[in-house]
């Protein structure tokens, strides 16, 4: 499995994140939008046909957010016996 992301940060110090879709990545990623809507209000989430890009999260919350990702993606797809219990709740819908 590949994932993919970029984390953009322009010459405004603006940071955009992007994650690219897989078949693999098509549930996780619904709900990490889901949770990034609920704990980021002012997030702006454009849904493209390849890729999702998360812009106005904020620094911290742009890492924060590549972090808990990165680790459910471990979790979930590689050794999820050696890892805590998942942090994303994948029966979780709005």
């Amino acid at each position: 499995m590949i994932v993919s992301l970029k984390i953009i940060i322009n010459e405004g110090k603006r940071i955009s994140l992007i994650l690219y879709k897989t078949p693999e990545l098509a549930e996780l990623l619904r709900s990490l939008m889901t949770v990034l809507k609920l704990g980021f209000p002012d997030v702006n989430i454009s849904n493209k046909n390849d890729y999702y890009q998360i812009t106005d999260i904020g620094g911290a919350g742009t890492f924060a957010t590549v972090k808990s990702f990165i680790e459910e993606v471990y979790i979930r797809f590689l050794d999820y016996e050696d890892s805590e219990e998942s942090d994303f709740d994948k029966y979780f819908t709005i």
